[in-house]
């Protein structure tokens, strides 16, 4: 075997031709590029849900003495001064500088 590779060896370097080593051209083509598919899941914002204040009233119509007030951030919704009518309960609502709604108990 050995034998053999040093005539192969021999025959190629004892021609006349010359060699020559052709390398491949390689042209740079741009692959097309494809947008991945999202893996991720779109999620929905979740809904606005009403805030529990754990039985605390917000203002405190009912237990308010005759003659006090405090002071609240919007007007007094119509339904309440209904319900409150109906009980003999009164407020007066007056807008002070900071925007803000002053509710005194006449009745």
């Amino acid at each position: 075997m050995l034998n053999y590779i040093k005539s192969v060896i021999r025959s190629f370097f004892s021609t006349s031709s010359t060699i020559v080593f052709i390398e491949p051209i390689e042209e740079e083509v741009e692959k097309p590029t494809k947008k991945k598919p999202s893996t991720k899941k779109e999620e929905h914002k979740p809904r606005a849900r009403a805030r529990k204040n754990n039985g605390k009233a917000t203002y405190p119509y009912w237990t308010t003495p005759v003659g006090a007030g405090f002071v609240m951030n919007s007007l007094m919704a119509g339904s309440i001064r209904k319900r409150m009518a109906v009980e003999g309960i009164y407020y007066s609502q007056h807008k002070i500088s900071n925007g803000k709604y002053l509710a005194f108990r006449k009745a």
